[in-house]
């Protein structure tokens, strides 16, 4: 079963156009053609354009899923619902005797089963989307926005972390609660020396490296460029310092192979920190900023370990 769940829906959509053909074969055959003064254009939209969208339904589902049970029983009740709708959009042009059997399972049949088949699907999906969640934590806190994601690591952007920063700035317990930026240092010359595509794989290598040595309750996003914010909610000074070393150093130690490298790539990092106790996220951040080029000129917050 599992290996049939595997196969592409291609052919499936070519059931869907047989049934669908077939249908409309069997109202040519059955029925007779409604004169112009009968049509109702008001069930003639609402009908053709739900068909139409549940459709579209369809082709988001096969282009933004990969096959597998889940993506198989909705795209089976969203076509049964489809076929119920293209019988109702043929019913307006076409009359099917009412006493006929055909009319009463052609209108009264597909609906219910798609509906049972799609809530199937549903709940499935539902379980896929909780596990997916925990695989989310620290990428990501009380709300979801894929536009919002980086394109680039498997963080969400700095719109993102200045979203989370407002609503703890104006509800949190800020003395509790710090954010600490991580910049990579030198890195253009891991650009220069490796290639713009090897520094965006060592950007997306950072970025699991800071994952793993974060707590589930912290949030990890991408600043922009070689810089990532993390947001240590219900955390001391002491211990926001403790946990940056920490991921410092884990980046530090990290071995980091280029695609045509036998010896890892160096990567350094320094770290500044500070509470929410500011004004809007923007000031936060530009203090962190300013922090950061003091310590560059100091190299106060900076773990220099050699790989």
């Amino acid at each position: 079963m599992d290996t049939y769940f595997r196969k592409p829906l291609s052919y499936l959509y070519f059931i869907l156009f047989i049934f669908c053909t077939i249908g409309f074969g069997l109202f040519i055959y059955f029925g007779t053609a409604k004169p112009l003064t009968e049509w109702n254009w008001i069930d003639i939209l609402g009908e053709g354009l739900s068909t139409i969208f549940v459709g579209i339904w369809l082709s988001y589902l096969v282009k933004s899923r990969p096959s597998g049970h889940i993506t198989y029983y909705m795209f089976i009740g969203l076509s049964f619902l489809f076929f119920h709708l293209w019988i109702d959009t043929l019913d307006e042009f076409i009359r099917l005797p009412k006493s006929s059997v055909l009319h009463s399972v052609l209108e009264s049949v597909p609906f219910p089963i798609g509906i049972i088949i799609l809530t199937y699907g549903i709940f499935h999906w539902h379980k896929e989307q909780t596990l997916i969640s925990k695989h989310m934590m620290k990428r990501e806190w009380n709300f979801r926005d894929y536009r919002l994601f980086d394109l680039l690591t498997p963080l969400a952007n700095a719109h993102y972390f200045k979203i989370q920063l407002e609503e703890h700035i104006q509800y949190k317990n800020l003395d509790q609660t710090h954010a600490v930026l991580i910049n990579l240092t030198a890195f253009n010359e891991v650009n220069k020396n490796y290639g713009f595509k090897e520094g965006s794989s060592v950007l997306k290598y950072i970025s699991q490296v800071i994952l793993l040595n974060i707590r589930p309750c912290d949030l990890v996003c991408r600043l922009a460029g070689d810089r990532f914010v993390i947001l240590l909610p219900k955390t001391s000074r002491q211990q926001a310092n403790h946990i940056a070393q920490k991921v410092i150093q884990a980046i530090q130690y990290s071995q980091y192979y280029g695609t045509k490298n036998t010896t890892p790539i160096p990567i350094n990092a320094e770290y500044v920190l500070t509470d929410l106790n500011h004004d809007s996220p923007q000031k936060l951040l530009i203090s962190l900023q300013q922090q950061l080029e003091l310590a560059k000129r100091s190299s106060a917050h900076s773990v220099e370990v050699t790989p």
